[in-house]
């Protein structure tokens, strides 16, 4: 299908949740933790101010995405979870029974975003077999 130039098409905007804790400046140490009621106030304003979805981090401080995206979709309605998931560190079918079933459970709300690797430090803590593959990924 190819697309006409004139045609009107919607973006879409989403947000961050800072599962690594929040704080005022980027680059500087954390000053709020992570805390499950912080993370639903976020995903709660998210959704308040029409927002599409909220990307849910992998790496190494995080915490998982998995979890955190289960947590939140019971207390939004409409915002979508972006759960990140790392192929190389959990099998394909694993991954897309825990997709399947978030999504089920959301009403059909789950996304999945496809993280390829990261710094190779997260990749080496993570114990990701492809480590050393990192600059083909992102060659």
């Amino acid at each position: 299908m190819v697309s006409n130039l004139n045609e009107h098409k919607e973006i879409e905007f989403g947000w961050f949740l800072p599962t690594a804790g929040d704080g005022s400046y980027v680059g500087v140490a954390s000053e709020r933790e992570p805390t499950l009621d912080y993370l639903i106030d976020v995903a709660k304003t998210a959704e308040k101010a029409g927002l599409g979805f909220v990307l849910i981090p992998t790496g190494g401080p995080c915490l998982d995405a998995w979890v955190v995206g289960s947590a939140i979709m019971s207390h939004t309605t409409t915002l979508r979870p972006l759960v990140a998931v790392r192929p190389g560190l959990v099998t394909p079918v694993l991954s897309a029974r825990m997709g399947a079933a978030l999504d089920q459970l959301s009403g059909g709300r789950a996304m999945i975003n496809v993280v390829t690797g990261s710094s190779v430090q997260d990749l080496e803590e993570l114990g990701d077999p492809l480590v050393h593959a990192h600059d083909e990924r992102y060659g």
